[in-house]
């Protein structure tokens, strides 16, 4: 509960309304018709998510994480509104020094236009989109077929503005 109550101080006007509905009905804010405005720093716990592929969540270290499960794995956030994200940044519980991986930010689906990549070590800078539209966001998780997955276990993303 004291994830939510933080989730929803970080976010005001409409989006909060359907945040609240969201945790409330067990619907998403599009069923409705809405999208997620971020209008603070804002940091996505692991339970909050539940678009994925790749990963397997589980109870590990005091809560819900998402430990990677194959070579390639992906998140999805869907109806977001892009004109003041700058930036998103990953929480890892237990990433070693050595595991290189890289992530990809694609836009509105798997195949879709890359608007930021980097490291599992270094924010993503966001590509500028300004068409006051809602997004879907696919993070795409890559590494090689020899790295033990099971040590990447993701805690949180963070959505940080401009």
């Amino acid at each position: 509960m004291k994830r939510i109550k933080r989730f929803i101080a970080a976010l005001t006007g409409l989006a909060a309304v359907f945040l609240c509905s969201f945790y409330s009905t067990n619907e998403h804010p599009a069923d409705k018709g809405g999208y997620f405005q971020y209008q603070k720093n804002t940091e996505i716990e692991v339970d909050d998510i539940t678009d994925f592929e790749g990963f397997e969540k589980k109870n590990i270290f005091g809560g819900n994480k998402l430990i990677m499960a194959k070579e390639t794995a992906w998140i999805a956030l869907k109806n977001i509104d892009l004109n003041r994200i700058g930036s998103v940044g990953f929480a890892f519980a237990n990433l070693e020094s050595g595991v290189n991986g890289n992530v990809e930010i694609r836009l509105d689906g798997l195949k879709g236009l890359v608007i930021g990549k980097s490291t599992f070590k270094d924010g993503i800078p966001v590509k500028f989109i300004r068409d006051a539209k809602p997004h879907a966001l696919y993070f795409i998780f890559k590494v090689k077929a020899d790295v033990d997955r099971s040590r990447i276990i993701l805690k949180s993303l963070s959505i940080l503005r401009k």
